[in-house]
């Protein structure tokens, strides 16, 4: 049965959609406003009304709907929150060209309502064929409980910690050789003195990871191995990299609040889980605030909140790389014809080693270097070299999903991308239900992707071609099937037994 609504939520539901409509259609005047006047206050206001309209959409089914939740925080953070501090605190910040201000506002803008419809398109498609059948009850999902899911899980579980040791070893590593170098020395041609192996390992750590959550196992067990995998991350943190403990932190979150929606309970995040977000959100903002300024040997004078509100502004910086990529463009690199969107898959198979070995082709390396920039298909690396003076010096602006499918589909092609993008979105959780692959493939998706405001367009899709997912996935499901009495796949069971 589908779940019955109480009267006054439809009510408050028809509220805030009509809200949403009325802010999309002053969006619309709005934008075309600061466009004619070359307004970019009001072309600023339009890009948030957007926002507002896709992200209380988003918050309507918080749970349902909690990766588009994550991915919107993640793109105001990256790409308007700087903008708009600047415009609260009544301080210029228009200090690009109009062109390339005009530019990145149009992919903000566009790009944003193209997610939002698309996620809207999907979800209306999957209600229509019953995807949310009985939703928020215990019958919503049923997990796989025989021999050879059992085996699976404790099979990834060794893996994965025997993996996470090598990581943990090869991160402290860094850590000891890098502390008095510097954080930008991690980018610039940095080598490892510890046996090759011990690398090797450690990169099955998340994939092993990912199949042994992909089994549904308990909360304390999932828990603890969600909390070695976030701790995995502290050496590259104390390093001033943060990317990779913030999107550990954002995996094992999104993990929790799957697992709760499917269970249909308030099991996975409780009380007590929401009382630490409250409580550990603002102290991770300013420690990473306080980070900011320790990895460059710079002292700050404010206080907690100006220091959270800096280390905002900071992460917001992907607005500025959006003007600089816009004039930048002209000049990328093309020596080599480039398709930036599926650089990832493309360097793989040209420059990885079935490349090397077929067509003789160089192996583009780990750090920044002209021969990456030139004939690499990363966006980043291919900007930062025309744009950045510091770039062999390990320096880099990032990239964005909107700028990739830009540069090689102009501004139709990146709005089909962001329609496409926004309706994975709303498909994510549906396809997580379907069996044990589908979601080893999901969460191996959410490990990086809601960077990808700030990173490549389709870098969260990679994995797929790298020979150590497969090799994981066939050793994980080689020895389950070994150790397994039986590997009849029977259905039944709550998700949180």
């Amino acid at each position: 049965m589908r779940r019955i609504e109480k009267p006054a939520w439809r009510t408050r539901k028809r509220a805030f959609g009509a809200l949403r409509a009325c802010a999309i259609i002053a969006s619309v005047g709005l934008f075309v406003i600061g466009r004619v006047f070359a307004n970019f206050d009001i072309l600023l206001i339009s890009c948030l009304l957007v926002f507002f309209a896709a992200f209380e959409y988003a918050l309507e089914e918080v749970r349902r709907r909690s990766i588009s939740v994550f991915f919107y925080v993640t793109f105001f953070v990256f790409l308007l929150c700087r903008p708009t501090i600047d415009l609260l605190r009544g301080e210029y910040w228009a200090y690009f060209v109009p062109e390339a201000m005009f530019f990145a506002f149009t992919i903000i803008y566009f790009g944003l309502l193209a997610v939002h419809f698309g996620t809207r398109f999907a979800e209306e498609l999957l209600y229509r064929r019953g995807a949310f059948e009985r939703e928020h009850t215990g019958e919503f999902f049923t997990v796989e409980e025989d021999d050879f899911s059992s085996a699976l899980q404790k099979t990834a579980a060794i893996g994965f910690y025997a993996s996470l040791a090598f990581s943990l070893l090869e991160g402290l590593e860094r850590l000891i050789k890098l502390r008095s170098a510097g954080y930008s020395d991690m980018y610039a041609g940095y080598e490892s003195s510890l046996p090759f192996f011990v690398g090797a390992i450690a990169t099955l750590a998340p994939f092993f990871l990912c199949v042994y959550l992909a089994t549904m196992p308990k909360k304390l067990p999932a828990f603890i191995a969600l909390g070695g995998y976030v701790v995995s991350t502290a050496p590259d943190l104390l390093l001033g990299a943060r990317n990779g403990a913030v999107l550990a932190v954002l995996f094992a979150w999104i993990y929790f609040i799957i697992r709760d929606y499917l269970d249909g309970t308030r099991y996975w995040v409780g009380k007590f889980e929401r009382t630490c977000i409250a409580v550990g959100a603002p102290v991770a903002v300013v420690f990473l605030g306080i980070l900011n300024y320790t990895r460059s040997d710079a002292g700050f004078s404010g206080g907690v909140f100006d220091l959270a509100l800096d280390f905002f502004h900071k992460q917001g910086v992907s607005f500025n790389v959006l003007n600089l990529a816009f004039l930048a463009l002209p000049a990328l690199p093309a020596v080599v014809a480039k398709c930036y969107t599926f650089g990832g898959f493309i360097d793989y198979f040209v420059y990885g080693p079935i490349g090397r070995f077929l067509l003789g082709t160089t192996a583009l390396g780990d750090g920044n270097s002209a021969h990456k920039a030139i004939y690499g298909n990363s966006f980043a690396h291919s900007m930062s070299y025309i744009a950045n003076p510091d770039y062999l010096k390990g320096n880099g602006y990032g990239s964005s999903f909107l700028l990739e499918a830009y540069a090689d589909f102009g501004y139709i092609g990146m709005v089909v991308f962001c329609f496409a993008l926004g309706a994975f979105m709303a498909c994510m959780i549906p396809i997580f239900k379907k069996n044990r692959f589908w979601r080893i493939f999901i969460l191996n998706c959410l490990t990086s992707f809601f960077l990808i405001p700030r990173a490549e367009a389709t870098g969260w899709l990679t994995f797929v071609v790298y020979i150590q997912f497969w090799v994981v996935l066939v050793f994980c499901y080689a020895f389950a099937k070994m150790f397994s009495k039986n590997s009849k796949i029977k259905i039944g069971g709550r998700s949180n037994v």
